[in-house]
């Protein structure tokens, strides 16, 4: 019996060293850019968690656990099936890739299949130690399902990132002045200001009101007292059924693809102007027309969607994280 409990022993600690070299691996594969993953498996579904599984080095799978409370949500209704080990979802998304308004989708996440399922694994930079190899120090920041509806094959992106790790639109959770909590008012203040802030984060991250995805042209970088921005053009869409649109205060995702990887960028709107002078709507009836400063297009060439000027605050956690994928950034 003792030697069976050395035995064991000695290889609970080789699994657990594996573990922490191929984490470790991982951390600095994905730092500079995350991957999509198009050929995942689904492992073992339970009514709170479900096993992604990624091919990765020979002879070898990566598995990471999501949970389904990170799915659930206003807009995402899941029940769980324990007859057959499965979950049972039934979102209502906005279709922007079809330019169609709201629909409601259904599908199932069956144990041990293939679901024509993909995601994003990214580095976490919302981990205060970015050396430490736990299991959470790579994620899976959006999950990319396949739901049939009117025969026909759409695409649903849902972003859990943000759901499991709402400080990425603040900053770090740091309580190692936790013991001066009840001694200085500065320190009580600073810390409460950031958990309430975090809590206020969470909340806007689990509701329902999501603009529609939109392309964000001509990209434009720059720091301004210390923190970083980001400039672009936006493409008005709205929640279907609603006048909702971008407002100064909101949370903002960006995400930046190129042929050498993603990377998932957290902010705060800080400016939303429109400059109706460039992106004309409609089409100018005055003949032979040259003004610069008309506000009509001379052309069907010239007719944009109505565009707006967002300007975003990148988040501490965003900041650090631009640092580390400064080369595919600047691609972007």
């Amino acid at each position: 019996a003792e030697v069976v409990a050395r035995t064991n022993a000695r290889q609970d600690s080789r699994r657990f060293a594996k573990f922490i070299f191929r984490q470790i691996k991982l951390m600095n594969d994905v730092a500079h850019a995350g991957w999509r993953i198009d050929d995942a498996l689904i492992g073992p579904v339970g009514p709170s968690y479900l096993n992604v599984l990624m091919p990765a080095f020979v002879s070898s799978i990566i598995e990471l656990r999501i949970p389904v409370s990170a799915l659930r949500g206003p807009m995402c209704a899941i029940d769980y099936s324990a007859e057959l080990q499965a979950l049972n979802i039934a979102c209502t998304t906005a279709l922007e890739s079809h330019g169609m308004p709201s629909e409601r989708l259904t599908w199932r996440i069956k144990s041990w299949s293939f679901n024509n399922f993909g995601f994003t694994l990214s580095r976490n930079f919302a981990h205060a130690i970015p050396q430490h190899a736990s299991g959470s120090a790579v994620i899976a920041s959006d999950l990319v399902f396949r739901a049939a509806r009117h025969s026909m094959l759409r695409g649903v992106t849902l972003g859990i990132g943000h759901r499991m790790f709402p400080e990425v639109f603040s900053t770090w959770p740091d309580l190692k002045n936790w013991y001066m909590l009840d001694r200085d008012i500065t320190c009580y203040a600073e810390i409460w200001s950031t958990i309430r802030t975090c809590q206020i984060h969470s909340a806007a991250a689990a509701g329902s009101v999501y603009t529609p995805r939109a392309c964000a042209a001509r990209l434009a970088w720059f720091d301004r007292h210390g923190h970083s921005h980001y400039q672009c053009l936006v493409e008005r869409r709205c929640i279907a059924g609603s006048d909702q649109w971008i407002e100064k205060g909101d949370l903002a995702i960006l995400r930046g693809t190129t042929s050498k990887g993603e990377a998932v960028f957290y902010g705060t709107v800080v400016n939303v102007a429109a400059n109706p002078t460039q992106f004309k709507t409609q089409l100018c009836n005055t003949p032979n027309c040259t003004s610069p400063q008309c506000t009509f297009a001379h052309g069907d060439e010239d007719v944009h969607a109505p565009r707006f000027r967002v300007e975003v605050l990148l988040s501490d956690i965003s900041r650090a994280a631009k640092t580390e994928q400064k080369t595919l950034v600047e691609a972007v």
